[in-house]
Order: structure tokens, then sequence, then C-alpha cells
């Protein structure tokens, strides 16, 4: 390759990649050393020295067209008479982490990364990195390197790495690699215009699969604790994945593919629907769709909306361990995977009334002392003394015969034995009350309207209502949920409990978290938004609508009042829990 048609006396220009640790950069350094051949090189600096000693290497070999390192920093040297395209990748910072350690596992070096990859398993291995007092390896890393592009001025690590993202030339994203191969190449052809992109994949550590397979499979290895530690650890990372993803979905980045030789890059295109008005609505693909629940998610992993401990947690902290256990509504079997896992329970049974859930549980328990049937929670009879934990997450909302299974699950304890309930306990059927609709229409009212945004929805939230019942997605949904913890506290005493949410979950919900990670106050307004909430339920003002709790058997269970009593509000059934405190 030769850039002499760019005209005597014209800058030169050099490329420096920045060769994140398993963001791709095998594969893109493939790419430059094929364009260059002995014009591309790769260099590692000593941290303190990088830029300069940079600087004086391009300066001494000018005929460098492309460099490389993992270990040269930003901001980029600058050079006389050159003009200097740094370009890096982002990617998803937990699906990286999982490359990085895998990698490390096999390497065969004597660094602190290898010895904690070969000691311990993935979960061990972040654990142990996060301990290391400055080590940035898995702790928002992708932020760290770029906000070193820009000068603090008191800003934030994330403004200053977000700055740097819209003022560097060339940011691609792992995850859409290919539309960004071929913005790099439309971004260097003007000074090097043989520049071709082409597909590769080097020093790859796992198979290709989605990005969404792959997380699902690490949320099952770490188990709740461990991912919810991680994503919290990098959740400014997350916000720059996103917006790296964000910036190629709206370039139509998901439908590009390289091209063939002599062929040119092809778009979808799409009719907009109308409305019931004939005016042209906005169409969200499905890729777009994803884009907008990614983003949702990514901004609940940093603002925690939900902030009880996690199961393993609680038992952890009481060492409590056990031989047997029962989960019902266990779904597709996350949490008994979890707690085989990290040795808290020995063997578990699992029940649903969803036989897809019940397949899906059998078929990622494989191999693992785990048996599951299909079951209604209303008619389930269980076998006296079979097991000392009984686990149930949001599964008693709908169940309509709760004096039955309480009464059940009593039954099947051992002595001593344990039952964590983790559910919605607020007004049955959402039926809210005057007091909570009040309060919380009242803060929405005065919350700018860029927060009130549900981009899910395509909606601007103006007033919280009282849901029909008829007009829920089942007549069981949340039945009789404000009557959970009085019925079960007859049964049970209540050794811990994590109670919060009063209104967050109706003026914040899905669709519009990201609106407070955009914005430099938004976090702060959604934080004092948090403790409001958290002052209402904790001073008995508004009950609260999520709660977790550990339970004991009773020795003299108080005996099942009559069905035809009146059933209670959301405030009477707190205020009848409040006594078993």
């Amino acid at each position: 390759m030769n850039d002499e048609d760019l005209g005597a006396g014209a800058p030169r220009g050099v490329i420096i990649h920045y060769h994140l640790f398993k963001n791709a950069g095998t594969s893109v350094d493939a790419i430059l050393r094929r364009n260059f051949g002995e014009r591309w090189a790769s260099q590692e600096y000593p941290p303190r020295l990088g830029i300069e000693a940079a600087r004086e290497f391009l300066i001494a070999n000018p005929h460098i067209a492309a460099l490389s390192s993992h270990t040269l920093l930003l901001p980029p040297p600058k050079i006389p008479d050159a003009e200097i395209l740094p370009i890096l990748f982002i990617r998803h910072p937990l699906d990286r982490l999982k490359s990085a350690y895998l990698f490390e596992r096999e390497q065969r070096a004597d660094t602190v990364g290898v010895r904690l990859a070969r000691e311990n398993d993935f979960a061990g291995y972040l654990r142990a990195r996060l301990e290391i007092p400055g080590d940035r390896s898995c702790r928002n890393f992708q932020t760290h390197r770029l906000a070193m592009a820009e000068p603090e001025n008191g800003d934030t690590e994330l403004a200053r790495a977000l700055r740097a993202f819209d003022r560097l030339p060339f940011v691609g994203s792992v995850e859409a690699f290919d539309p960004s191969l071929i913005a790099l190449e439309r971004l260097v052809q003007p000074w090097f215009p043989d520049f071709r992109v082409f597909q590769t994949r080097e020093n790859v550590s796992r198979p290709p699969s989605s990005v969404d397979e792959r997380l699902t499979e690490l949320k099952s290895e770490l188990g709740e604790e461990v991912f919810e530690l991680i994503a919290s650890a990098n959740a400014d990372d997350l916000a720059l994945y996103q917006r790296a993803l964000d910036r190629y979905s709206q370039q139509g980045g998901h439908d590009q593919r390289l091209p063939a030789p002599g062929t040119t890059p092809q778009r979808d295109t799409a009719t907009p629907a109308k409305t019931e008005g004939g005016v042209p609505n906005r169409v969200l693909s499905d890729a777009d769709a994803k884009a907008v629940g990614d983003e949702d998610r990514i901004a609940a992993m940093k603002l925690r909306p939900g902030r009880g401990p996690s199961l393993a947690r609680v038992f952890r902290e009481r060492n409590l361990t056990f031989s047997s256990g029962l989960s019902l509504a266990c779904g597709s079997g996350t949490a008994e995977r979890e707690l085989l896992g990290l040795g808290i329970c020995q063997r578990f049974h699992g029940v649903d009334s969803s036989p897809d859930a019940i397949e899906e549980a059998q078929e990622n328990g494989r191999g693992l002392d785990l048996t599951y049937e299909p079951a209604d929670l209303d008619r389930l009879v269980l076998e006296p003394r079979a097991y000392d934990l009984v686990i149930t997450r949001n599964g008693l909302r709908n169940v309509l015969e709760l004096e039955h299974l309480a009464e059940q699950i009593w039954r099947s304890l051992k002595p001593g034995g344990c039952l964590w309930i983790h559910d919605y306990i607020g007004e049955s059927q959402f039926q809210f009350s005057d007091l909570r609709l009040d309060i919380a229409n009242r803060i929405l009212a005065i919350l700018p309207e860029r927060y009130r945004r549900d981009r899910l929805r395509d909606r601007v939230l103006s007033k919280i209502a009282r849901p029909s019942p008829g007009a829920l997605a089942s007549p069981f949904e949340a039945v009789r949920s404000a009557e959970i913890i009085p019925i079960f506290t007859r049964w049970f005493d209540i050794e811990y409990r994590h109670e919060e949410s009063a209104f967050m979950g109706r003026v914040c919900p899905r669709g519009t978290r990201a609106n407070y990670t955009e914005t430099e106050d938004g976090p702060a307004l959604f934080e004092l938004m948090m403790l409001i909430e958290n002052l209402l339920v904790e001073h008995g003002i508004l009950g609260p609508h999520t709660g977790q709790y550990l339970m004991r058997p009773k020795l003299d269970p108080v005996a099942s009042q009559d069905r035809a009593a009146p059933r209670m509000d959301a405030e009477q059934a707190y205020r009848v829990a409040e006594t078993t405190r």
C-alpha cells in the first residue's frame, strides 16, 4: 500500500490501534498487518513513559503507517506533520471478562491474572481481582482507558469517557464488528486509498454465539450475587458499551455485513406503520427494540432500583447450609443451580405450573442433583418433613389458596428448617391506595418530561392510575399479594426481612431508567427519589411493594382463620405484618 496520491507536503497519516485486552484487537491487528506489512508495528510501553516513547518511535520511523499497543495510553502523541488516527473497540464488559479469564487460564505466563485464573473458577477470579486495590481490569476497565483522552476538569470518569467517545474519530463495537469495520475503512481510505477490511477471527477464546446467550450462561454460572456484583462494578462500561452499540445500530449497523469483493453493502428498508389517524409512527425494528431493552437493563444495573441482598448472601452471612431444598415457582431453575454451585444446598426439587419452564429447568440442570415436576401451587400436597429449605421467588403473588400452601410448606419443613420468600407484597391486583397514588402522581408531576419518557412503549408518563382487574394479563395476577405476609406469619416467624419500593416501580418503570443515566444530574435525582421512598416505607407512611423474608416454622402455628372474613388491603396487611417485627 502507498499514499503517494495524497500529494507532496500532505500530512502523514498514522493509525494507532489502542488494543484493549480481549476486545477483538488481534483481529484488527491482522487487518492492519495485511494492509501495511512492514509498515505496521506492535510496541508495548511503560505506563508513565508510553506517550512520549511512542512519539519518539514514530518520529524515528517515518515509514510506519500503523502502530498497535496494549499498553499505550490515551491521549494520542502529537507528531509534527502527521495526522494521528486513534482507533479502539468497546465490548460488553461481562462478556469481555469471561474471555479474559479463559485466555489467562490457558496462558503460559507468571502474572497475577494468570495465577488467579488457574487457581479459581470464574466467580472466584472476579472476586479476587475486585479485591486487589487499584486493579481496574474487572472494574470499568474500558471507561478508565477511554477517559484518559480527556482532561479531568472535575468531571466523572464516565463523563470524560463519553466525551472522548464523541470526539475520537473511531470507536468500534465488538458486538457490531462488521459495520464497525466498514466505518473504519471509510475513515482510513482518505489517507490510504488501498486500505481494505476483511472478515477475520483471531485469538478467539470462545465459539461464536449471541451476546444474550453468553450473558444468560454467565448469570447461571456466576449466580445472582456475583453477577450483580460484577455488573455493578462495571456499570460505566455497560453504559459505554450501549453507546457504541447504539452508534452502529442507528447507522443500520446490525444489518450490515462486510461485502464480497466488488459488491456494495445493502441495507434493509422498512415501511413506516400508520396510526389510526393515518400519521406515520416510529417503527422499531427487532434490533432497535432489543437495543432499547438492553439500554434500560444497563441503566438499571447502574441505578440499582432493587437493592435487597441476594438469597445466597443472606444464607452465607448466617452460615446456613442445607441438605434438601424445595423451589416453588422455580421457573428455569436458576436459583437451584446457584445454591448447588455455591455449596449452600446439596440437592433440590423444583415445582412450577408451566410445563415449558420445567422442561427448560430439566435441560439446564442435567448432571446436577435436581428433580422437577409441573404442579399447581393452589393444590400442591407436599411430603411431611421432607426438606430443610423451601424457597419461592415471585411465585406467591398469583396463588389464590395461600392458606393451603402456607400449611403445606410448614408441614414439609424439618424442625429448624427455613423458608425464603421474595415477592411483590403490595396491593392485590395493583389496586393502589389513594395515598400511594397521590404521592406518586405529585412526584411525577414535577419531573421534567425527559425523565418521564418511556422508550419501550414510546409514551410520556403523565398520570399513574389503578389498572382495571379485568385488564390484567391474568385474573390471578397479584390476586392476594397484600395477604402473603399476614397469612404466612400465622405459620412462620420472620428471622430476617428486607422491604422496599413504594412508588418507584410506577414513577420510574422499565423503559424510563436510561433517561436518568444520560444526564449529569439524573443519577442524583434518582437517588433522591429512592431516599424519599425508603423513608416513606421506614416510617410506615406507605407499605412496601417488595419484600424478602427468611422465616422459620412456628412450633404452634395459628389456626387458619375463616376464609369468609373480609380480605385486607395493602395498608391493613402491612400494619398486621408490622406486629411480627
